[in-house]
């Protein structure tokens, strides 16, 4: 696998260089094409199993854009990455052991064919993280291709976007982009409409969606409705089971005596010819920040997820799971988050955050420092520091570990 993602790179990736770079002194072509990145290096350490594991990856991106005429753009880029240390890895080995144990004694095969079942290898990739084109008129924005699609105002969650999930602990790190179809028409000044298309195979298995957002009374409030296939997996007879669902949701922020406040929801019904209202659950989120005078940034979520459990005694590997998969919605109903950031000086960036399981009481802490090296560089150190019942709880799970990610821009 590693030797032919680096051919890929080779007879792909490298050709398209020096073209770009010839091109750059032409000033006919210098317009319409531009080229940029950025290398970057991660080292993640944890503590799982009574071992500390240390995992290493490289990474380069390359951003290849252009300006095809006034109405028509072009945006790309690639990356390559490459992973060192313990690559090798089973997801059993990050779960409560007491949710293992109960699985694997839960089958009467050997347990080793059960566990060889959740390797998990870190293998190098190769891929278009996104690939667009945009097209733009008066009234009328569209975009083709592999794209962001940044719905949703909240900071970890975002239960309005069907689209994108992020890493609780990394939330603003990039996402990989979606192949879709977006069509954007401006009704007003601060009134858009926009319709998205996500092709799945079938009609019916695609996933489709339109949100209206307007500018009210110092607001900006959106309303959307999205038809998707909700996809999840049954762990005990290894078999994917698709829901489709309509999804009714809104969000909003704003400000209010000084603090900004945001939020959103999404109720997610049953579009199956079923009905049944058991399958139909509640996702939301409200949120609070604070700017002080000297820089001083505090912010906090709280995050109900009615679809998780009360208990965290009732937590199994189907939940765990699908936890891990495309929509991570939490094992939990109730969460908070909390997070401070203050810039020290001009090149220091000191955060610190937390994030609570409500439900089952655990908790994870990760502060984390921000050092600029000069204009183009960048070194992110953070910590991983969790809490609660080792055996049973989401959190408490995991064990202590750090990470370091250099990123060098050019």
């Amino acid at each position: 696998m590693r030797n032919r993602t680096i051919r890929i790179f080779i007879f792909v990736v490298l050709p398209i260089i020096p073209p770009v770079c010839y091109a750059q002194h032409d000033s006919t072509v210098l317009d319409k094409l531009r080229i940029s990145g950025y290398f970057e290096n991660q080292l993640l350490g944890q503590a799982q199993n009574s071992e500390f594991s240390l995992t290493d990856y490289n990474l380069l991106r390359l951003n290849l854009s252009a300006k095809i005429d006034e109405k028509i753009s072009f945006f790309s880029n690639i990356n390559y990455r490459t992973f060192h240390g313990r690559t090798e890895q089973n997801i059993l080995d990050f779960l409560p052991r007491t949710v293992v144990s109960n699985y694997i004694n839960g089958f009467g095969q050997p347990s080793d064919e059960i566990v060889k079942g959740f390797d998990n290898p870190l293998n190098d990739d190769f891929l278009f993280d996104n690939a667009y084109v945009s097209i733009y008129t008066d009234k009328v924005n569209v975009r083709i291709g592999k794209q962001q699609l940044p719905w949703g105002t909240g900071y970890i969650w975002n239960p309005t976007n069907i689209f994108h999930t992020r890493n609780m602990l990394d939330p603003t790190y990039e996402l990989t982009g979606v192949n879709a179809l977006k069509v954007e028409y401006l009704l007003s000044d601060q009134a858009t409409v926009t319709a998205v298309m996500n092709v799945s195979g079938k009609f019916d298995n695609s996933n489709y969606a339109i949100k209206l957002k307007n500018h009210i009374s110092g607001f900006d409030v959106s309303l959307s409705h999205v038809y998707f296939q909700y996809t999840t997996t049954d762990f005990y007879t290894f078999s994917d089971i698709r829901e489709p669902k309509h999804q009714i949701g809104a969000d909003f922020s704003g400000s209010i005596g000084g603090f900004g406040i945001y939020g959103e929801g999404a109720y997610r019904l049953d579009a199956s010819k079923a009905n049944t209202t058991e399958a139909n659950f509640l996702n939301a989120l409200i949120g609070l920040n604070y700017y002080f005078a000297n820089g001083l940034y505090m912010f906090g979520e709280y995050y109900f997820n009615e679809n998780g459990r009360s208990d965290h005694r009732d937590y199994d590997i189907n939940d765990w799971m699908n936890y891990l998969g495309p929509y991570a919605e939490g094992l939990g109903q109730h969460y908070m988050f909390y997070g401070i950031n203050l810039p020290v000086g001009t090149y220091w960036n000191v955060s610190t955050f937390a994030l609570w399981n409500v439900s089952d009481g655990s908790y994870m802490v990760y502060p984390r420092v921000e050092y600029a090296i000069g204009n183009n560089t960048e070194l992110i150190s953070q910590l991983f520091l969790p809490n609660g019942r080792s055996d049973s709880t989401e959190f408490g799970a995991g064990g202590i570990g750090g990470m370091i990610r250099l990123r060098i821009y050019f």
